[in-house]
């Protein structure tokens, strides 16, 4: 708000606060409290340092995969030669990483670690896992049961002896033979003493406690050890584990696993990638030799059904000394045997159809269907359906083991599976219906053959019977005896589809991360005292700086400041006058004569918001460094209320300007000028009931104009204006007014209603006295030297 007053005075500072602090103002804070960003820091630092000391790092490992995939959907009878495989979306990337996570995965590799028994080292705040470096090694009774995840603790003696102790509430005992849980104990309290190399019975089991031969043990340093059941393991292990591939198109995975102690991640890797290399193989050789299986069932059924009909034709030749056929009789026969021997065939074909469709109904989540190792072009569709239900079987047969049953990525495979069940029966059935249309040609064929060979001579007849039916399975049998040796040499060469590219290696540290936590620690330790500074700000209710006026009050200038100066007594200009306080008087005495007006005399009235502000100190001082330099100054003091002028000058109190005021003396007889040379001291007097009365009316007046007569400058030492209206009456009398702030004492919003309601009253020549400061504020504030270039 602009002031427009009516008479000369102090020039009105127009500016105007945008209400956000100055960066000046923020280095100033930052520099005020600079201890609290030092101990801070210094506290965040030792912070993270001993929680990196006192820390078990996370290690985190990898390993690399390469999956051989084919972009081929349907076997041919080469794939077949070459080895069984599983079906390209059995090898789709998706598929083969629920695979590697899934819970038989896993648990197949625990099964094969020494993970078992878990080893460490007790310290003082963090306890080591001694996973290779044990000095001694635990050796189970696997038949008895053992107490799983609770500590054993062991402490080597003299003597080879050592003490064992358990302590625990309760916990579950498992059996490694049977690989089973098997109930639990309650609250164990156990402590025994025991010899190395010796079955031990404990409430934890029946175990023996060996000395490595490289192992060095401290004696009386405290070690401990737990089991672990493969179930446990399996899940922990399975949370670890991360899957991901190296791109969309591309075949490569990598496997992470996260843990403590980087030997046991490198071992766990490793084998992973020995079981996945296993389990591919051992599916495609499952599928071999289950053909196999097939093959040598029949093989067994005819081998039989030949040497009968070997022996039926050396019996029948012996006997009948029958030597060949005719020729046309030859021919009658092998066309008659070669009819019957693809009819033979396609029985075979029959058999294994209708064997695998009633394994279909009678398994119809199994996986353990076969291939048909005499396959043709019409049967690519179902080795190729085959593959699609055993991947999916396969699937939801681990999905079962490890989620509920109302999983949805469950439920789709199951719908999936009913569905590659469905067409493949559907396909053998279209198959069955081709197989009995060509026995029908073939029964046609056979039956006009068999009305010739009717015509021919009874023992030439006989004798080809006979001789057809050992072609005929010796053929068989040779046909199927080829079968055998082509999937023999089938599982043979079956080679596994995964291969590890990379072997495990350990990445490094992911947690606790040095650099990102010392990092973080640096932003908390600057925050934190930022936010507490700034806390501190908002709800400071207290002028603490030249900024805090500038932005509360930017209408009024700052005409000085004054500094905190202890112990210097009423009067510096007196007692201490080469002081930075004295020196800071003359400033506002030089100021306040350069902004003064053309008037002979001056009057300057001192008021502030409230008590305790200083008002009469500064009052005492202006009057006195006017007085030094030659003024005749006159110090009032109108505060009716709480008179200070006759305690601190040890005057008279019972005759002042109220006694004035009511008429009972005249100006002469309150006036005090033996206290120091142009200074005259008039006090306040009695302290009257009524003092805003007494200041309104008209012997006031008469007082101002007999001051004015007689002094050069008059300061008047009146009320807080901001509490009464005394000082308001007195500064229709006053050239300037003088209004006090005092360092962390004035409240901000009781200053600013103040001031406010001065300015909106159209109160003219009104500047501010900063009173009280810190010598910093003072220094950094020192705005004579702006005028005069002095310095304190």
């Amino acid at each position: 708000m602009n002031i427009n007053p009516s008479k000369p005075g102090f020039p009105i500072n127009e500016d105007k606060s945008d209400g956000f602090p100055s960066i000046s103002r923020i280095i100033q804070l930052i520099l005020r409290y600079w201890y609290l960003y030092a101990l801070s820091i210094i506290i965040a630092s030792v912070g993270v340092f001993l929680y990196h000391r006192y820390t078990i790092p996370i290690y985190k490992a990898s390993t690399t995969l390469i999956f051989n995939t084919s972009e081929k959907r349907s076997m041919t009878s080469s794939d077949l030669i070459e080895g069984f495989g599983l079906s390209a979306d059995a090898k789709n990337l998706e598929n083969q990483t629920f695979i590697i996570k899934s819970y038989k995965t896993v648990f197949r590799t625990i099964s094969k670690l020494d993970f078992n028994i878990e080893y460490f080292s007790e310290g003082n705040f963090k306890n080591t896992e001694l996973y290779t470096s044990s000095p001694f090694e635990v050796a189970l009774d696997s038949t008895t049961n053992h107490l799983i995840n609770i500590p054993i603790h062991i402490e080597f003696l003299e003597s080879n002896s050592f003490r064992l102790s358990i302590n625990s509430e309760g916990g579950n005992s498992y059996n490694y033979k049977n690989r089973s849980y098997v109930g639990g104990i309650g609250n164990t309290n156990y402590s025994n003493i025991f010899k190395l190399n010796e079955p031990i019975q404990t409430p934890a089991g029946t175990f023996t406690i060996k000395l490595k031969t490289e192992g060095i043990v401290n004696i009386g340093n405290p070690y401990y050890f737990k089991f672990r059941s493969p179930e446990s393991l399996t899940s922990e292990y399975q949370s670890k584990l991360g899957v991901s591939n190296y791109s969309e198109s591309s075949s490569i995975l990598f496997m992470t696993v996260i843990g403590e102690n980087p030997n046991k991640l490198l071992r766990f890797l490793d084998q992973l990638g020995i079981e996945l290399i296993e389990y591919n193989l051992e599916q495609k050789n499952q599928i071999a030799g289950r053909s196999l299986q097939f093959i040598q069932l029949q093989l067994a059924s005819i081998s039989d059904t030949l040497k009968h009909a070997q022996n039926r034709l050396l019996e029948f030749q012996k006997k009948n000394r029958f030597l060949e056929p005719k020729t046309s009789s030859a021919q009658l026969s092998t066309q008659y045997f070669e009819t019957e021997k693809e009819e033979k065939i396609l029985t075979l074909k029959k058999e294994y159809f209708t064997s695998l469709q009633q394994k279909i109904a009678n398994d119809p989540n199994g996986s353990d269907y076969m291939l048909p190792a005499f396959t043709d072009d019409i049967n690519q569709t179902i080795n190729r359906l085959i593959l699609d239900l055993t991947t999916l079987n396969n699937e939801i047969d681990q999905l079962k083991k490890e989620t509920s049953s109302n999983n949805p990525y469950l439920t789709t495979l199951i719908q999936k599976s009913a569905i590659a069940r469905a067409n493949l029966n559907l396909a053998i059935d279209k198959i069955l219906e081709n197989i009995k249309m060509e026995e029908t040609i073939y029964s046609k064929q056979m039956s006009s053959l068999e009305t010739q060979i009717n015509q021919l001579p009874e023992i030439e007849k006989k004798y080809l019977e006979i001789d057809r039916t050992y072609k005929l399975n010796d053929a068989i049998y040779t046909f199927l005896l080829q079968k055998n040796s082509e999937t023999q040499i089938t599982k043979a060469s079956n080679v596994p589809d995964n291969e590890v590219v990379d072997q495990a290696s350990i990445n490094g540290i992911i947690s606790p991360d040095k650099k990102g936590n010392y990092s973080k620690a640096i932003m908390l330790a600057l925050l934190i005292p930022s936010i507490l500074i700034a806390i501190i700000e908002v709800f400071n209710v207290r002028i603490r700086s030249k900024d805090d006026l500038t932005n509360l009050i930017p209408q009024l200038p700052l005409l000085g400041m004054i500094p905190r100066l202890k112990d210097a007594g009423l009067n510096i200009m007196i007692n201490n006058p080469h002081s930075d306080i004295a020196e800071a008087f003359r400033s506002i005495r030089t100021r306040l004569n350069f902004l003064g007006n053309s008037k002979e005399s001056r009057v300057f009235t001192v008021t502030s918001t409230n008590t305790g502000d200083g008002k009469t100190f500064f009052s005492v001082n202006l009057a006195s460094a006017y007085a030094i330099s030659g003024k005749k100054t006159a110090l009032v003091g109108f505060d009716l209320r709480k008179p200070k002028l006759s305690e601190l000058f040890k005057l008279n109190n019972s005759i002042g300007i109220s006694n004035y005021l009511i008429s009972e003396c005249e100006m002469e007889d309150i006036c005090y000028s033996d206290y120091q040379p142009n200074l005259t001291i008039i006090p306040a007097g009695v302290i009257p009931p009524n003092p805003s009365e007494l200041i309104g009316n008209s012997r006031t007046e008469l007082l101002f104009s007999w001051l004015r007569d007689n002094y050069e400058v008059i300061i008047i030492d009146s009320p807080p204006v901001g509490v009464v209206a005394d000082a308001r009456l007195l500064m229709v009398y006053s050239d300037a007014h003088l209004f006090l702030v005092r360092y962390n004492h004035t409240h901000k919003e009781h200053l600013k209603r103040t001031v406010q309601d001065l300015i909106n009253e159209n109160i003219s020549s009104l500047g501010i006295i900063f009173n009280d400061i810190q010598k910093k504020e003072y220094r950094y504030g020192n705005y004579y030297s702006e005028y005069y270039g002095e310095k304190n």
